[in-house]
């Protein structure tokens, strides 16, 4: 094996691992919500307005 065929090997397998655990949160986000929500800080719990400040920010 040369080394062109092995060098998207590694990052190959990131990026399939990263999309994989992105998907698992959203997932586990979607059903557990309302289930965890009184256990979480009020600090946690944003306004769509305040996430939207932090976004336009960053951009």
């Amino acid at each position: 094996m040369n080394l062109k065929n092995r060098i998207w090997l590694v990052p190959s397998i990131l990026s399939l691992a990263s999309l994989i655990l992105a998907v698992a949160t959203i997932m586990i986000d979607y059903h557990f919500a309302d289930s965890i929500k009184e256990f979480l800080p009020g600090l946690m719990k944003t306004k769509i307005g305040l996430a939207q400040t932090v976004l336009s920010t960053i951009a």
